[in-house]
């Protein structure tokens, strides 16, 4: 069974850190990166929020995730969420959902909708005007 780690920041491909100092290593997971096509085992090294090394080599860092086993890789984009509130959020999070986005019903009123968000997820959200609530006022 693949065991899936997910890492919830851009997943671009970093040149070695260099002179930046990295917090954190992820040794030895299955990095997949859909931008670039990379599906290989490395070494990722974070910096500030941010992956500022890839490599098959060693990487040193004040701290050390073994991630092997595991998969390495961006978040998801939802484009079809229903679950619009915090609880599906959080169990959207937990499956490596990053982003969530209502593009098909849509919500109405949008702006009622925005307030009731602010501070509130854990994740970025979005959606298309509801047709149907509009249509009904």
């Amino acid at each position: 069974m693949l065991r899936i780690a997910l890492l919830f920041i851009p997943l671009a491909l970093a040149p070695l850190a260099g002179a930046q100092d990295i917090e954190t290593v992820l040794v030895g997971g299955r990095v997949m990166d859909p931008e670039t096509g990379l599906d290989a085992i490395r070494n990722v090294g974070i910096a500030d929020g941010k992956i500022v090394a890839i490599s098959e080599e060693p990487l040193e860092g004040g701290r050390t995730i073994d991630a092997s086993g595991l998969v390495v890789a961006p978040g998801f984009i939802d484009l079809h969420a229903h679950g619009q509130d915090e609880v599906s959020r959080k169990l959207q999070l937990a499956d490596g959902v990053t982003t969530a986005l209502e593009l098909e019903l849509g919500i109405f009123p949008m702006d009622t909708w925005l307030e009731k968000q602010k501070g509130k997820s854990v994740i970025h959200y979005g959606a298309t005007v509801g047709h149907l609530g509009a249509r009904l006022k």
